[in-house]
């Protein structure tokens, strides 16, 4: 735990230069007129408050002290909050004397803010997951995570009240359902996240959730503005927090894709009708081409999951059933078309596939204002650019307008379930 310890001190170290860093921008923004009082007074608030996040940073190193081996995701979690904290220092050393300045630099501030609240939401469902040995300390570090977000939650709104009208335009989020592992994920969005940031003229954010109902969660919350769904997950989304699609993903011109189950290539099952007797991986239990899908599949073809699997397990994302199955801790797996694409090289084979889905819509949050909707919709119908598309899928050619009965199939799934 020393680790941690040095690691936070670091932390609230970076965190005091971001202060003096402000501080001094206060002191050359006091001579300004109008808005730049404005801004001095903000900024002098932002400093108090984060002399505060100094105090509470003190109490979590005093409370993650008493954390044993179990803890290694709250490392992670700091680790990364460091890594924003860097972010905050080299975003206030970019403040100078004029106000254009300092406008422009709360801008950079605001979107290492949203990654700050990303961040110590994480750090707070994994200290919520620590085991019960650990329950009171986790409880403590908990309960101050909590008042951290809710103080980044503040200073992005006390920043928010000195820009100008044309300077208040906050990033577009976006977020993505997990097809793949976090890093490799982030990178796949990135070339969207920067083609819709040119089209729409403004910035585009990709923002990580840790599981399928955290993504809807987050855009019923207006945390997360337009994302990438699965089709259950939508309806789902669409009928309980009013989302709503508006675009759909084109596979080779087609909207449509598949489910795939795979086996290693040496393995001696060859179809379906094989897997009785035999271990499976599904992905998320709410993924359409990890769970949902593959499930009604297997009945089709006289399967009954809970009957005639020798054992099943839920695994998250694609890329782990994938990995189960190559490294023989399952017999088979189901995964979607496009992330197999990905493993071809490796000693895998396909015993069978899915009738034709639906492809994955993107929607919209609730409350999302309809000129930026119908912006962003022809930002996406308009993308044919490769290297855009492919990193998000190998054979994604573009995308078509998509409305909401069109997944009406998905619902009666759902209730034929229920």
């Amino acid at each position: 735990t020393r680790e941690i310890a040095d690691l936070i001190g670091a932390v609230r170290q970076e965190i005091q230069q971001a202060v003096e860093a402000m501080e001094r921008a206060t002191g050359e923004v006091e001579g300004g007129a109008g808005l730049a009082r404005q801004a001095g007074q903000a900024l002098d608030e932002i400093a108090r408050l984060a002399a505060d996040a100094n105090s509470r940073v003190q109490n979590i190193s005093a409370a993650a002290q008493q954390l044993a081996a179990s803890s290694s995701e709250v490392v992670q979690a700091i680790e990364r909050v460091a890594g924003i904290a860097r972010d905050h220092a080299r975003a206030s050393e970019t403040m100078a004397a004029a106000t254009r300045q300092v406008i422009a630099a709360v801008d950079d501030i605001g979107a290492v803010n949203a990654r700050n609240a990303a961040a110590v939401r994480e750090m707070s469902r994994s200290a919520a997951r620590l085991t019960s040995s650990s329950e009171e300390t986790a409880s403590s570090v908990h309960g101050l995570v909590r008042s951290v977000a809710a103080m980044t939650d503040e200073l992005m709104e006390l920043m928010g009240r000195f820009r100008t009208d044309g300077a208040r335009v906050a990033p577009l989020r976006f977020g993505a359902l997990n097809l793949q592992r976090l890093e490799a994920q982030m990178k796949a969005y990135q070339p969207m996240m920067e083609y819709l940031s040119a089209r729409l003229g403004r910035r585009v954010e990709y923002i990580p959730t840790a599981t399928y109902d955290a993504l809807v969660a987050a855009m019923a919350e207006g945390a997360i503005d337009f994302a990438h769904l699965g089709p259950a997950q939508y309806v789902e989304a669409a009928d309980q927090h009013g989302v709503r699609a508006i675009v759909k993903m084109l596979q080779d011109g087609e909207p449509y894709y598949y489910s795939y189950f795979i086996a290693r290539a040496d393995s001696p099952l060859q179809g379906l009708g094989d897997l009785r007797g035999r271990t499976f991986a599904f992905g998320d239990r709410k993924s359409t081409s990890g769970h949902v899908v593959p499930r009604l599949t297997l009945v089709k073809a006289g399967i009954d999951p809970d009957r005639d699997l020798k054992e099943y397990r839920f695994l998250g994302n694609h890329d782990n059933v994938v990995e189960a199955v190559l490294k023989g801790a399952v017999e088979a797996g189901a995964v979607e078309d496009g992330v197999f694409e990905k493993y071809k090289a490796q000693p895998l084979k396909v015993i069978g596939r899915s009738d034709p889905i639906l492809q994955f819509p993107w929607a919209v949050r609730p409350g999302l204002p309809e000129d930026l909707v119908q912006a962003l919709q022809a930002a996406l119908v308009d993308c044919r650019d490769p290297d855009v598309l492919r990193p998000i899928h190998p054979r994604l050619t573009g995308f078509a307008p998509a409305s909401d009965e069109e997944y009406d199939f998905f619902r009666r799934l759902r209730r034929e379930a229920a």
